[in-house]
């Protein structure tokens, strides 16, 4: 299976969660007629059985932020910084205190050598999660950025 890319082209193929999310939610929308839909809703409105349901679906906000945050992070690990900077930027819009999100939004940044934005992504992910700076001074994402005092004084090792 190939992936659609941002740039409009086909390239890698989909992670399997994709694939599934693909599969259970869109794919089932797009081949049901909107009366059949409308069917539907209706009869869900009028049945104690959709409560049941809907408390068996895992659509709670914690569930639908890891998904952004395993899609940016398979952009990122096969290059496609760009994706992954949009994806986990969602993941922010939902969530502003997503540690992880900040931490992956500063990662992109470095690799992009866009490191004013790294710093200042860094900043909010280790002021959500402390534990951050300790990570953020041996992780190779940041070794264009070692050099710089910013950085430096951000993850403490710097004077």
């Amino acid at each position: 299976m190939l992936c659609y890319t941002s740039d409009m082209s086909f390239e890698y193929p989909l992670p399997t969660f994709v694939i599934l999310l693909i599969s259970a939610v869109l794919i089932p929308l797009q081949t049901v007629g909107s009366e059949e839909l409308a069917d539907d809703v209706r009869f869900f409105d009028s049945n104690e059985e959709y409560d049941s349901l809907d408390s068996e679906l895992d659509t709670s906000q914690d569930t639908i932020i890891e998904l952004y945050l395993d899609v940016a992070s398979y952009f990122c690990d096969t290059g496609k910084f760009g994706d992954a900077i949009a994806t986990y930027a969602s993941a922010i819009s939902r969530d502003e205190d997503c540690a992880p999100a900040w931490y992956g939004l500063a990662r992109c940044y470095a690799q992009t050598s866009e490191f004013a934005k790294a710093i200042a992504a860094l900043e909010k992910a280790i002021f959500l999660h402390p534990q951050y700076q300790t990570q953020a001074g041996s992780d190779t994402a940041f070794d264009e950025l070692k050099t710089l005092p910013r950085f430096k004084a951000v993850v403490g090792r710097g004077e």
